[in-house]
């Protein structure tokens, strides 16, 4: 078949099923960018191809961009500082609901990751940009259909996963919950999430940082731990600030949507100063949490986050507009940061340990 485009009003009744791709079972309508508004928001168009002249990687990959491997860290890492202050604490670690937990928390942001591709996909936030969201969508790899099946069924599995420790009573649990319910309702509805009305960063901050270490401490040790907790702030303030920085990355196309992020509404200058505080600010919260865990000679585990959070910021302060070459990668360079500081503390845990 030859290949051909389509230009549809978001008024008619057949754009539902473009844009979902429900339109045929044979062929893929992969939407066209446009940077005119008035495209944007009155008509899109399509480019018909066969789903066979598709070129598409495995199965695995497929799924690897899906829930963003390069943030899975900031729902993992933290539980795995927990584990590891358990273990090299000597803390009794209650291994099945650990696992449990473990793998409930992993399907459901991968869960809320499908969601936030599929609606961004509908209001068209993917289309206008190639570094938001994963893009399987928007390359014809999975049609915008499966993706919210996906999506589904791995919000099922995690309920199912975690159903064993909610029949049980297990302490605690209900943190867990409602911080599940939060992400799913505030980053899997069209247009109408957390994220777009300004303070959906509270949630992620919540999501990725204390009520996620507490809950899943509660539940692997029956208690929470008082060092956990002021390891959570940093991890969860990191976590917000490598989202924050890809929204940065993102402003001029949130602004042409007229989605209205954090950063979107405060804008670039205000939004660049506001990134480089933070910046600073949560490199030098990660050596007084280190002070306050360890002897103050530990200091020096925290000095090649210091290091790396410094560039990072310096780089903010470099860049010009909000299309500078400069904003590539940014947010990935905080994601590291997130990383590397998981590893930091790790480390500290493990000294502590054998002293």
């Amino acid at each position: 078949m030859v290949e051909k485009f389509i230009t549809v009003p978001r008024t008619n009744n057949d754009f539902e099923s473009y844009v979902k791709g429900t339109f045929s079972n044979s062929e893929v309508a992969l939407p066209v960018r446009s940077l005119s508004l008035k495209s944007n928001r009155q008509f899109q168009t399509f480019l018909i191809k066969e789903k066979s002249s598709i070129d598409k990687p495995s199965v695995f990959v497929i799924l690897l961009s899906m829930v963003r491997w390069h943030w899975l860290g900031f729902a993992l890492l933290p539980l795995a500082v927990v584990v590891g202050h358990l273990y090299f604490s000597g803390f009794e670690i209650y291994w099945q609901p650990a696992l449990f937990s473990l793998g409930s928390v992993f399907c459901l942001f991968c869960s809320v990751f499908m969601f936030d591709d599929y609606y961004d996909h509908l209001n068209g936030r993917d289309i206008l940009s190639t570094k938001t969201g994963s893009q399987v969508i928007q390359r014809g790899w999975i049609s915008p259909f499966h993706v919210k099946v996906l999506a589904l069924a791995f919000l099922v599995i995690a309920g199912l996963l975690g159903l064993p420790l909610v029949m049980q009573g297990w302490e605690n649990i209900e943190i867990f919950i409602l911080v599940g319910l939060a992400c799913v309702v505030g980053f899997s509805f069209q247009g109408r999430g957390f994220k777009y009305q300004g303070w959906g960063d509270f949630w992620l901050y919540l999501g990725f940082g204390p009520a996620l270490m507490a809950g899943y401490c509660s539940v692997a040790h029956r208690h929470i731990v008082e060092e956990l907790i002021a390891v959570s702030l940093t991890l969860g303030w990191l976590a917000v600030l490598s989202i924050q920085t890809h929204q940065f990355e993102n402003l001029m196309y949130d602004d042409m949507r007229g989605r209205k992020t954090f950063i979107s509404r405060l804008g670039f200058d205000r939004s660049q100063k506001f990134l480089q505080l933070s910046s600073f600010l949560a490199v030098l919260f990660v050596g007084v949490t280190v002070i306050y865990l360890a002897p103050l000679w530990f200091m020096v585990f925290s000095f090649p986050v210091v290091g790396l959070g410094f560039y990072l910021a310096r780089k903010i302060k470099r860049l010009r507009s909000p299309l500078s070459s400069q904003l590539n990668g940014l947010s990935r360079g905080f994601a590291a940061l997130h990383a590397l500081t998981a590893v930091i503390f790790l480390a500290v845990f493990y000294a502590l340990g054998g002293l």
